[in-house]
């Protein structure tokens, strides 16, 4: 019971941390970071070219500022962006918009509040056309967007307002479309991006490696009737081996297919569910291996991704695919043991009467 309780314990927090994952909307994003310890210079023109006419990609430049409302000051994280940044990370707004293509080109001093800092900073979201200023210089509000950050004080502007470059992007796939992940790494080959500097890190199926986890897990309910099932096969299958070894002593083999035939059918069936069982068992074993290598293949990339752009999201789907793979491990190890158990005891008081049943 103890041991079940820790499986069902495991379970529940494999099922919560996958559907957290998929409410913050990880489908269909690719991050495109650079390796550690290596330079991003990129030229940004040429993202902007790639933008849009092939397929939707944003970024972030990150900085802790202080702005001022009134008299007050207070510190915020200024991201500076591009105007497709709302439809790639799929944000809904509470009020506004968001500065538009125009007003990025035009360098308009336009900023979008998250709610957070809507809150914080004016107690209300109705504050579109107010002002901030920012070192001195007045920014007009233009939006309220909802990103998730319930933490952080966070103030989206173009990117063209401050000093640094993007360190990380992120691109939207649409698989229905051909906009696949060896698509877009192609098309960023012409803003000098490759696979030599960058990790393509495709987000949406590190969230399906959690689903699947799940699944797994969910599935091993039925693995433990397999189990059983084989279990009880091989019993029978060797019973009636015997039984019509036996027999074959007192008939040919001819003879015997006319006398015994309903035996013979019984273990062809019987053999036949046996190679099902095992089928269904090396399965669920070839996908359990594959998680696992995946899980090396994503740590590896992820355990080096520093504070830039998309740090906090990339964060959030990095200490869940951890603790998801721990959670996971942890269950499969305890399924395993759970396996060998009721392998023994069922084999110890169900043998006999399998035997008997067989023979009658």
């Amino acid at each position: 019971m103890i041991l079940l309780s820790i499986m069902a314990l495991l379970m529940g927090s494999l099922i919560t941390i996958t559907l957290l994952t998929k409410q913050k909307g990880y489908e269909n994003l690719l991050l495109v970071s650079p390796k550690f310890n290596k330079d991003s210079s990129v030229d940004i023109d040429k993202l902007d070219r790639i933008n849009e006419d092939n397929f939707l990609l944003t970024y972030e430049v990150i900085e802790e500022k202080q702005i001022q409302v009134l008299a007050s000051r207070y510190s915020v994280i200024l991201k500076g962006t591009n105007y497709t940044y709302p439809f790639v990370m799929r944000y809904t707004f509470v009020n506004g918009s968001f500065f538009t293509r125009s007003a990025q080109e035009q360098k308009l001093k336009s900023v979008v509040l998250n709610e957070a800092a809507a809150f914080k900073i004016f107690g209300s979201f109705h504050i579109i056309g107010k002002k901030i200023l920012l070192e001195d210089v007045p920014y007009t509000i233009t939006g309220i967007i909802r990103d998730g950050d319930e933490e952080n004080n966070n103030i989206y502007l173009p990117a063209a307002h401050m000093n640094k470059q993007p360190d990380a992007f992120m691109a939207g796939m649409e698989p229905e479309r051909g906009i696949t992940q060896e698509y877009i790494k192609n098309t960023f080959k012409q803003a000098d991006i490759t696979e030599v500097d960058y990790d393509f890190i495709n987000l949406d199926e590190m969230g399906r490696k959690m689903e699947k986890e799940t699944g797994i897990a969910l599935f091993s309910v039925l693995a433990v009737i397999f189990l059983l099932r084989l279990r009880a096969g091989i019993f029978k299958f060797a019973v009636i081996s015997r039984n019509i070894k036996e027999l074959l002593k007192q008939y040919y083999f001819k003879e015997l297919i006319h006398v015994k035939s309903g035996m013979l059918c019984c273990i062809g069936f019987t053999g036949l569910c046996i190679v099902l069982y095992v089928t269904a068992l090396l399965i669920i074993l070839k996908n359990v291996a594959e998680l696992c290598l995946y899980m090396n293949f994503f740590y590896d990339i992820l355990k080096d991704f520093g504070k830039g752009g998309f740090f906090t999201k990339v964060q959030l789907i990095q200490h869940n695919f951890i603790y998801s793979a721990a959670f996971f491990s942890g269950y499969i190890v305890l399924f395993l043991i759970y396996a060998v158990l009721i392998w023994e005891k069922q084999n110890k008081s169900d043998g006999s009467l399998i035997e008997k049943a067989v023979e009658k």
